[in-house]
C-alpha cells in the first residue's frame, strides 16, 4: 500500500532523530577543529583564532575574557536540548549545536597538568566543579573543550551546557572523549505555511468553470487543484501531487534561502534568496503535476531546494529542471508522497550531502536513458542507509525492480519512462560487435587463402606471406534500445 504524503508530526520520536524532527542526533560526535597544535591556548582578540572555533557568539559577547585577552566560549549553559534548538533556530549560521552528555570521560588535552591550559588555573578562579564534582587530584577533571566566565568565576562546559556552531562537519571528532553529543539542523528548504494560493474548485453550476479561491499551503491536500505553469510556462491547473511539513523555521518572505522559484528575468529557476522580511514559521514543501505553482503574489514555485543539487546551484536552466521535476513526479506516482515528509528520513545530513550526487545522476539517465548506472547505484545507496523502515519497505513495492538498471520496477525504468539502458550493457554490446568483426575478418583471411592454394594447383608448396593491411573496421554507434511501453502509471508526462 502506498503511503501519503503526510506531514511530519513536529514532535516525533524517532531512534536518531531529535523530538523536533529537525535535527539529526549524532551520538558521541562533535565538530572537528581545523587547527592540531594546541588549540585551547587562543587570544580572543585575535578574530582568525575565535573563527577556528566555528562557534556561534550572541549579541555583543566578549570573546575575550574579562581582564585579559584569553579568550572564552560562547556557552550556553544548563539548558534542554529543545532550548539550544530554538537559539540554533532563530540563527541562520548555526547548523547545528554540541550538547554536554556524561560519557564517562575526564578529558585532559594538555595531559596532568590541567586544562585548557595552566593560565587558565593560574589567572582566574574555579568553583563549579567543588560543587558538581568534588576534586580527587591538583586540578579538577575536564568535561569538555569550552570555558565562559559567568559574573564571578571561570566556569567550564558541563553536562546540560551547549554550544552553537557554524560548521556541521563532525568527522574524526570524537565526542565520547569530550562529553558531546553533536545535534545536526536539517537544513530542509520549504515555503511558508501560510503562503496563499490560487485553488481552482469545479463550480456547482457548470462542469467546465471552476470557482478561484485563495487557500494557504498548509490548507492544500492531495489531489487538490491550484494554479500554476505547464512546461511552456503558459497557466495551467495542477494537481496536488504531495505536501508535507518540515518543521520550524526562518522564511525570507514565503521561502527559505535556498527555494528554487522560477525567474521571469531568465526563465530559469534561482534560489529565493535573503529577500523579503524575516520570519519564523512553520515550513512545507509542495509538489504539483506542473512545474511551477504560483502563489497569491505571483512567484513561481517549485518543490526544488538548494540541498537536492548542491548549495553552489544558484540557479538551474529550465530545461533542465523540467527533466528534475518530471522523474521527480514519476517516482512520487510510482511509490507515494512520503519523500515530502522527514519522517521518511533517518539520516537527512547525509541526504543532504548526497542530494548532489543523485541530482546529477537523475539528469544523467532522464536525459537520454543511456547512462543511468549511477543513478541505480545512488538510489540504493539511499535506500540501504538514509530511508526510515516505512519509507524503504514503500518504495520496494513502488519499485521492485530498483538496484537493476532499465529493469521494469526499476528507478531508471521509472525516471527514463522505460528508455534506460545500463552503459555497462553497451559496452558489452561495443564489444561484442568488435568481436564479431574480427570473426568476419579472419573468415576472409582464411577464405583468401584457401583460394590462392586452389589457384597454383600443382605449383610446388612455397610458405605464403600474407600482408595484413591496418584495420580499417569503423563500427557505428550502437544503437540505443528501443523503446520499451511505459510503467503502468508512471506518471509519464
Amino acid at each position: 500500500m502506498k503511503t501519503d504524503g503526510m506531514a511530519c508530526t513536529l514532535w516525533a520520536s524517532v531512534e536518531g532523530k531529535f523530538a523536533t524532527g529537525e535535527y539529526d542526533i549524532h551520538a558521541k560526535s562533535c565538530v572537528a577543529l581545523p587547527m592540531k597544535d594546541n588549540p585551547y591556548i587562543g587570544w580572543g582578540a585575535n578574530p582568525e583564532m575565535v573563527a577556528l572555533w566555528n562557534n556561534i557568539y550572541p549579541p555583543g559577547m566578549s570573546t575575550t575574557l574579562p581582564g585579559g585577552s584569553l579568550i572564552q566560549h560562547p556557552v550556553r549553559a544548563e539548558r534542554t536540548p529543545e532550548a539550544c534548538a530554538e537559539l540554533c533556530n532563530a540563527d541562520d549560521d548555526c547548523e547545528g549545536f554540541e550538547y554536554g552528555v556524561d560519557h564517562g570521560e575526564s578529558w585532559r588535552p594538555l595531559g596532568e597538568s590541567g586544562a585548557p591550559h595552566q593560565a587558565y588555573f593560574n589567572t582566574y578562579p574555579w568553583n563549579r566543579f567543588d560543587v558538581k564534582y568534588p576534586r580527587d587530584r591538583l586540578t579538577p577533571p575536564w568535561l569538555g573543550r569550552y570555558w565562559y566566565w559567568d559574573g564571578s568565576a571561570l566556569q567550564p562546559f558541563s553536562h546540560g551546557d551547549c554550544m552553537l556552531k557554524s560548521s556541521a562537519d563532525y568527522r574524526d571528532c570524537d565526542g565520547s572523549a569530550l562529553n558531546l553529543d553533536f545535534y545536526v539542523k536539517r537544513r530542509i528548504s520549504c515555503m511558508s505555511g501560510n503562503t496563499g494560493t490560487f485553488k481552482a474548485t469545479p463550480s456547482e453550476n457548470s462542469t467546465s468553470s471552476f470557482e478561484r479561491t485563495v487557500t494557504t499551503v498548509k490548507e492544500l491536500a492531495i489531489g487538490g487543484t491550484i494554479e500554476g505553469l505547464d512546461a511552456g510556462k503558459q497557466p495551467a491547473l495542477c494537481t496536488v501531487e504531495a505536501i508535507g511539513m518540515f518543521g520550524h523555521g526562518p522564511l525570507y518572505g514565503n521561502y527559505t534561502k535556498d527555494h528554487f522559484v522560477l525567474d521571469l528575468a531568465t526563465g530559469n529557476v534561482v534560489q529565493h534568496g535573503a529577500v523579503g522580511k524575516r520570519t519564523v514559521e512553520d515550513k512545507y514543501e509542495v509538489m504539483t503535476s506542473c512545474p511551477v505553482g504560483l502563489d497569491e503574489a505571483g512567484t513561481g514555485f517549485t518543490p526544488m531546494d538548494g540541498d537536492f543539487c548542491g548549495k553552489s546551484t544558484s540557479e538551474m536552466g529550465w530545461s533542465d529542471y523540467l527533466l528534475i521535476h518530471a522523474s521527480m513526479l514519476r517516482i512520487v506516482r510510482a511509490t507515494g508522497g512520503y519523500w515530502f515528509s522527514a519522517s521518511a528520513y533517518s539520516d537527512f545530513g547525509s541526504v543532504v550531502q548526497h542530494g548532489p550526487e543523485l541530482c546529477a545522476a537523475m539528469l544523467a539517465c532522464a536525459g537520454d536513458g543511456v547512462k543511468c548506472d549511477e543513478l541505480e547505484r545512488i538510489s540504493m545507496l539511499f535506500l540501504d542507509n538514509y530511508l526510515a523502515d516505512a519509507a524503504r519497505n514503500a518504495t520496494l513495492e513502488g519499485m521492485p525492480g530498483l538496484g537493476k538498471v532499465g529493469a521494469p520496477g526499476s528507478v531508471s525504468f521509472v525516471v527514463s519512462q522505460g528508455k534506460a539502458s545500463s552503459t555497462e550493457h553497451t559496452v558489452l554490446n561495443a564489444a561484442g560487435a568488435v568481436a564479431g568483426a574480427a570473426v568476419v575478418a579472419v573468415l576472409l583471411v582464411v577464405t583468401v587463402v584457401a583460394r590462392t592454394v586452389l589457384r597454383r594447383k600443382r605449383s610446388p608448396p612455397a610458405p605464403a606471406t600474407i600482408e595484413l593491411e591496418p584495420g580499417s573496421l569503423k563500427l557505428d554507434p550502437v544503437a540505443p534500445p528501443s523503446k520499451r511501453p511505459s510503467q503502468e502509471g508512471d506518471g509519464a508526462l
